[in-house]
């Protein structure tokens, strides 16, 4: 008995289709999943995937990539519970699911599938295996963090005025000098794992 299989003309194993190099990228989120990782994998946090709509390196427009955005873990050092809150909330800034005009320092409930459509800033760099967040260098597209960085002008055109923000909005994430550690890196058992 014989089986139909269907083959390609790539046979380079590689795909196009996702963000290979480290940079700084413009992106829009297309996706969320709450409490799943790219591959369908319970997680304690949610994933974002994401479009690229411009960026730092060269030819990785319109590619993909899935963000992990871990809870902090009870069980983990302070610092690496620090780092998991620091990230998913400069998601949830960037993204507009979070007002800086409310007070932060607590729990809130976000709607994540909100989160679809925004735009946002953001920096990869290379794990030890797969690409991973630069520490929680999330932004929004009119954060003044992320004004050095290429965007694509007909994007930024469609997002809704009251979505748009002036600099001043962003005092109270404007950088201050950085004593905190490092964020913890995934290993690669952990990332294969996602």
């Amino acid at each position: 008995m014989s089986f139909a299989l269907e083959t390609t003309e790539d046979v380079s194993g590689a795909s196009d289709q996702y963000l290979s190099e480290p940079g700084t990228y413009h992106c829009v989120v297309i996706g969320t999943a709450e409490n799943e990782g790219p591959k369908g994998n319970p997680i304690d946090g949610f994933t974002a995937t994401l479009a690229v709509l411009d960026g730092t390196t060269p030819g990785q427009k319109d590619k993909e990539i899935s963000l992990c955005l871990f809870s902090p873990d009870p069980s983990k050092e302070a610092n690496s519970q620090k780092w998991a809150r620091r990230k998913q909330q400069a998601f949830a800034i960037a993204t507009e699911l979070l007002s800086l005009q409310k007070k932060l320092g607590g729990s809130v409930k976000v709607e994540l599938s909100d989160a679809v459509g925004r735009q946002l800033v953001i920096s990869f760099e290379k794990g030890e295996k797969y690409l991973q967040l630069a520490y929680d260098n999330i932004y929004h597209v009119d954060d003044p963090r992320a004004a050095k960085f290429p965007k694509d002008k007909e994007a930024l055109g469609i997002i809704p005025k009251e979505l748009r923000k002036q600099a001043s909005y962003f005092d109270p994430v404007a950088k201050k000098p950085n004593t905190a550690k490092a964020a913890p890196r995934l290993s690669n058992s952990e990332l294969a794992d996602l």
